[in-house]
């Protein structure tokens, strides 16, 4: 072959490889990208499944001895033992405050997370709680804190509660905050309403009240039947607006989830239900530094024959949820009512919406069939990663 020709087949050939530079450069970059999120992804904790989470069998941390009695307005000659709100930590150094409420009746513990309703601190009304009510109808429960170095605010279930030949009835449910100074939670100012349904409807339970921190916001969870399918809604309002609003006695403005935005008013505005099954919400939410996501808790009693349970669900968006565990499931037949109150406790400190790789699930279960010891609270030991 002579030397020219050699030299164009040369030429040809560099051609061929210049044009084909630029697609073997983007499979390289592609091959290299895909190599480091591979990488990312074997480093990163696995998503967790039912089988990748672990519960402990439950524990009684509060036999029905350690339960306050409740005196029940209407039925004043009987006082009533059981845990009827989510019980909550308050931390102040190295002590652990416990608090729950009752109709009318609040109490505040101290003790470990083994036995946190063995020594009671106080007993108090709504009247010696709280001031700045005004609403004397009302009947409060705190249901959730919030905890920082200038004081707790606490998370209220609101009912204007009647009773008709010996009925209860709730009347119109609001969710309210009060705050306390300082990190005792011994005195609260009713600071008023945060939530109100669209339709409030006499006798609608709004449950609630979950919460989450989220980019700087508070969402909280609360029932309300919303013009779109579903009865499980949430509202939100920015951390640092709510509580320098708080401080000051006053109310931050929250908005309810609507249509795919932030601007219904949370007094009275309409609502979108968020994804999620059925169940009761007054329970408790944490967001988890280990494994990135949201999880909320909802439990059921056995009505209408139903199984009782405690169920974790998981989101990344707080809008949309899906079912990751079951903590116990309990058919209707063995038990008089179920669980119900269920609260995440942290193992390290105050919750304030945020749990690491472990946390504690407690509630309230009413007796078995068999059981005449009454009321009870239980806790399980929840790890994400087992």
């Amino acid at each position: 072959m002579s030397r020219p020709r050699r030299a164009r087949q040369k030429e040809k050939h560099m051609t061929r490889l210049s044009k084909l530079a630029p697609a073997l450069l983007l499979l390289l970059t592609t091959s290299a990208t895909l190599r480091v999120q591979a990488e990312a992804l074997q480093k990163a904790p696995a998503a967790p499944s039912a089988d990748t989470i672990s519960v402990s069998d439950p524990v009684v941390v509060a036999p029905n001895d350690d339960i306050q009695p409740i005196r029940i307005p209407w039925l004043p000659q009987h006082p009533h033992k059981t845990i009827a709100a989510p019980v909550m930590m308050v931390v102040n150094g190295s002590a652990r405050y416990w608090l729950h409420s009752a109709l009318n009746n609040h109490a505040k513990f101290v003790g470990g997370y083994d036995r946190p309703l063995k020594k009671q601190l106080w007993q108090q009304t709504d009247s010696e709680l709280f001031t700045g009510v005004g609403d004397v109808s009302a009947a409060l429960w705190i249901v959730n804190t919030y905890q920082n170095e200038e004081g707790v605010l606490a998370f209220i279930h609101v009912e204007h509660p009647t009773v008709t030949n010996g009925k209860y009835n709730a009347g119109r449910g609001r969710i309210a905050l009060a705050w306390s100074p300082g990190a005792t939670g011994d005195h609260f100012v009713y600071l008023g309403n945060i939530i109100t349904p669209h339709a409030d409807t006499e006798g609608y339970n709004i449950q609630g009240a979950p919460y989450l921190i989220k980019d700087g916001y508070f969402y909280v969870f609360y029932k309300e039947n919303c013009e779109t399918r579903g009865n499980n809604a949430v509202a939100r309002a920015p951390v640092s607006d709510v509580i320098e609003s708080a401080k000051a006695d006053r109310m931050a403005q929250w908005k309810k989830y609507y249509a795919g935005g932030w601007e219904s008013d949370g007094d009275g505005g309409a609502c979108t239900a968020i994804s999620i099954e059925d169940g009761i919400n007054h329970t408790d939410a944490a967001y988890s530094t280990y494994t990135g996501k949201f999880y909320l808790l909802m439990s059921r009693m056995n009505w209408k024959g139903r199984n009782t349970y405690i169920k974790l669900y998981e989101s990344h968006d707080i809008l949309n949820w899906r079912h990751v565990k079951t903590i116990v499931d309990q058919p209707a037949a063995e038990v008089k009512s179920g669980y119900q109150y269920v609260s995440i406790i942290n193992d390290i400190g105050p919750k304030n919406g945020v749990v690491g790789k472990h946390f504690y699930v407690y509630s309230g279960k009413d007796p078995e069939i068999s059981d005449h010891e009454g009321s009870v609270l239980l806790r399980w030991s929840v790890d994400l990663a087992k």
